[in-house]
C-alpha cells in the first residue's frame, strides 16, 4: 500500500529502498487451493489463504472490475475490519491498476479483496435501517455516543470494538442515519473532514493513529465509489459513517472534536507530500498521500492539518 501510495506521489525512485526497509515485516503466506465456497469463510482471519486463492479464481474468470462489482457489495458491511486494511488495501491495488493494467496489479485486487473477506467485521445496527429523514453524516457523528473509559477494551483495534455489541444506543444512532440525505460524495467530504479534524485534536497517541484510519479509509473508498452503483454507493458511505462512528464512539478524549478549529497550515502540499516520500514509515506515507488528494478535491484544511501532524510527530 505504501508503495503504491510512493507511485502516486511521484516518488517512484523511493519505491525500492522503502520496500528493502519493510521486507523483514513481511511473513511468506502459505498457498492453498480455492475454496467451494468462499463466503462461508468470511470473518475467519485463518481461511486467508484460501480466500485469497477463491478471489484468484474468480479473477481469472471475471476481471479486476467485475470482480470488484461482485464483491465489494458482499464486504462493504465490514469494512472496520483489520482497522480498515482490508478496504485499503483493496482500493490501492485498484488504482494501481487503473494507473497501468498488468497481471500482478490485477492480482494485486484480489489479493486486497480475500485480505478484507478474512478481517470482514461487521458492528451492531444497519446504517438507514430505522432512518430519520434528513439525519446526515455529520450529525449521526455527533450523535454517536461515547463509551466510557472505565469499560473500553484494550488489545488490538478489531478488540476495541467488542464493547459497542453491548451499547443499544450505538446501533440505534447508525440506524438513524439518512442514505438519502446528501449525495455520498457530500457525505464522504464530511466524514473525511471530521476524521481529519479528530485525528488533530486527540493528544493520545493511541486514539490519534486509529482516528488515522478514519482518514485513510475514507479516501480509500472514495477510490472504490466508481465501481459501485447508484444505491450501492450509498450504502457504502453509511457503513464508512458506521465504521468512523465505531472508532470515535471508542477511542474518543475530552479533546477530541469532529467540528472545532485545527492549526491552519501554511504550507504547500506539495512540500509535504515531498517530505513523506522520504519517510520509512507505512502510515505516515499512506495518510499524507491520501490527506493532500482528499485536500485538492474539497479543500478542507483540516486535511492539510492532519498531513502536517502526522509529519511532525512520526
Amino acid at each position: 500500500m505504501a508503495c503504491e501510495a510512493l507511485e502516486a506521489l511521484g516518488a517512484t525512485e523511493r519505491i525500492e529502498p522503502f520496500f528493502r526497509h519493510y521486507r523483514s515485516r513481511l511473513v511468506p503466506m502459505a498457498h492453498t487451493e480455492a475454496l467451494p465456497d468462499w463466503s462461508v469463510a468470511v470473518g475467519q482471519p485463518e481461511a486467508r489463504a484460501g480466500l485469497i486463492a477463491s478471489m484468484e479464481s474468480r479473477l481469472r474468470r471475471l476481471g479486476p472490475v467485475d470482480l470488484l462489482r461482485s464483491t465489494l457489495p458482499q464486504l462493504l458491511p465490514g469494512m472496520v475490519g483489520g482497522a480498515f486494511h482490508g478496504l485499503l488495501r483493496t482500493a490501492h491495488a485498484y488504482r494501481a491498476w487503473t494507473r497501468s493494467e498488468s497481471e500482478p496489479r490485477a492480482t494485486e485486487v484480489a489479493h486486497g479483496l480475500g485480505y478484507w473477506a478474512s478481517r470482514y467485521q461487521r458492528l451492531p445496527g444497519t446504517p438507514g435501517a430505522a432512518s430519520v429523514p434528513g439525519r446526515e453524516a455529520m450529525t449521526t457523528l455527533l450523535r454517536t455516543p461515547i463509551v466510557a473509559t472505565d469499560v473500553r477494551h484494550s488489545g488490538l483495534i478489531f478488540e476495541r470494538f467488542a464493547v459497542l455489541e453491548r451499547d443499544a444506543a450505538f446501533g440505534a444512532v447508525v440506524e438513524g442515519y439518512d442514505p438519502a440525505s446528501q449525495a455520498p460524495d457530500v457525505a464522504l467530504d464530511a466524514v473525511v473532514t471530521a476524521a481529519a479534524r479528530l485525528f488533530v485534536t486527540t493528544n493520545s497517541r493511541g486514539a490519534s493513529f486509529v482516528y488515522l484510519h478514519g482518514v485513510t479509509g475514507s479516501a480509500a473508498l472514495r477510490l472504490l465509489l466508481p465501481v459501485l452503483s447508484a444505491e450501492e454507493q450509498r450504502l457504502a458511505v453509511g457503513y464508512l459513517v458506521q465504521a468512523v462512528a465505531a472508532v470515535h464512539a471508542t477511542h474518543a478524549q475530552v479533546e477530541s472534536s469532529a467540528t472545532g478549529p485545527v492549526p491552519i497550515v501554511a504550507v504547500d502540499p506539495a512540500a509535504l507530500m515531498t517530505q513523506a516520500s522520504q519517510s520509512e514509515d507505512d502510515h505516515t506515507i499512506k495518510l499524507v498521500e491520501a490527506a493532500c488528494r482528499e485536500y485538492a478535491g474539497i479543500g478542507a484544511p483540516e486535511l492539510l492539518a492532519a498531513a502536517a501532524h502526522r509529519l511532525a510527530g512520526s
